[in-house]
């Protein structure tokens, strides 16, 4: 039997919508890479920095300006690869591991392994226990270990041309030495078309939340996303694209993401 299809609760990523054509005669306009975002359209890190180039050949007087535009907005690479095991009918095993480029995919900045173990105890419903282990690169240059633990509450409902997500996760940042550095809320929404099909599009949005004292919390960063995603027998595939934009940080820049993720689901609750 082919590979058992993904959890459509399971983590969605993203990938934009393709371009619409212009008309014949209509005059050409620049090339735009765009996300579907609650708030609006996002200008691709690659497009600012093309932007840039050209005011700085014509003017010298605007290359202040558009550099400070540029490292407003920055593009990421992310890669993941991992497989969920279902060895029970409740019990859930899933292990990831990810690789991300930053400066605009010109370095590598992080590598993370992470496992988790959860329950499923009905079928639009899954509470997740999960431990990353990360090496982030500093400002130095070096790569430092942090770790995290996190839970994550899932819920989901499947119709016949869409399924709805929502997932609550609570985590805590720790340092070498085992000291909790930072603790988060995260809120995640998602919609996918056709769960059902071999090709399903959809997107998701989430909210971030950082604590910052016994009964204070402050949004630290917004994210939208939206994903294309093929399933097979060889397992899950899924493109996507992301905005991350910080709302706490000034100081960081606008994170413009494409990626690419591959699950493997193996359930061995079913017959060979």
């Amino acid at each position: 039997m082919c590979g058992a299809r993904a959890d459509p609760r399971m983590e969605a990523q993203t990938l934009p919508s393709p371009p619409q054509k212009s008309p014949r005669n209509a005059p050409r306009q620049p090339v735009l890479s765009t996300a579907l975002l609650v708030t609006g359209c996002a200008i691709s890190p690659w497009t600012v920095a093309s932007a840039t180039a050209r005011a700085q050949a014509t003017d010298p007087s605007l290359a202040p300006n558009a550099a400070e535009d540029s490292a407003a907005h920055e593009g990421q690479l992310w890669m993941r690869a991992g497989f969920s095991l279902k060895p029970r009918s409740l019990l859930r095993v899933v292990m990831h591991q990810h690789l991300r480029l930053d400066d605009n995919l010109r370095r590598l900045d992080t590598a993370i392994s992470e496992v988790g173990v959860g329950i499923a105890p009905a079928a639009v419903f899954q509470i997740m226990a999960g431990y990353r282990a990360q090496f982030e690169r500093n400002p130095e240059g070096d790569y430092s270990p942090r770790f995290r633990v996190q839970l994550d509450t899932i819920a989901g409902k499947t119709f016949r041309a869409i399924a709805l997500g929502y997932r609550l996760r609570l985590q805590a940042v720790l340092d070498p030495g085992g000291e909790v550095t930072d603790y988060g809320v995260r809120n995640r929404i998602s919609l996918a078309l056709r769960p059902r099909a071999t090709w399903s599009p959809g997107a998701s949005a989430e909210l971030f939340l950082q604590k910052l004292g016994a009964d204070s919390i402050q949004v630290e960063r917004q994210r939208v996303t939206v994903f294309s995603r093929w399933v097979t027998c060889t397992g899950t595939y899924e493109l996507f694209y992301r905005v991350e934009v910080p709302v706490s940080d000034d100081g960081e820049p606008t994170r413009h993401i494409a990626g690419i993720d591959y699950l493997r689901v193996i359930d061995s609750t079913q017959p060979d």
